[in-house]
């Protein structure tokens, strides 16, 4: 997977779309074999951050901020997504950290009560590739 690190950007997503787009302008093929590879973007601040619905995200300095594309496999069901990626990082930090958390359904994890995790998940369609983020 290739990772991209920053300290603060507008967001994580509009990064991955805008480095996706200049590979795209370079060559569609590099484009699809970053996907297959997964591509992941970080940052310490967003000052753009968004929530479902298009809805503002309060993204302060002190957090992590994650963005992943991935070129999903055949027969990939979309509406899932959420709920799987909750569900592997509910177990991921259960396992490394003993940390007990709550998934809330539909794509947020709770500790003690309070939101500690959102999942916002979206998919676009570019010429012959489908990208999961």
């Amino acid at each position: 997977m290739k990772f991209i690190a920053e300290n603060i950007v507008s967001s994580t997503s509009d990064v991955l779309r805008q480095y996706l787009k200049q590979q795209a302008d370079l060559s569609p093929a590099a484009v699809s074999d970053t996907l297959k590879m997964g591509l992941a973007v970080s940052a310490l601040e967003q000052q753009q951050g968004r929530g479902q619905r298009g809805k503002s995200w309060h993204s302060p300095a002190g957090n992590l901020y994650l963005s992943l594309a991935l070129s999903p496999a055949p027969g990939f069901e979309g509406a899932e997504l959420p709920l799987r990626v909750a569900a592997i990082i509910h177990e991921w930090i259960g396992r490394r950290f003993g940390v007990h958390l709550v998934l809330k359904w539909p794509n947020d994890l709770l500790f003690r009560g309070s939101k500690v995790s959102g999942i916002l998940c979206d998919a676009e369609v570019s010429g012959d590739n489908l990208t999961a983020m």
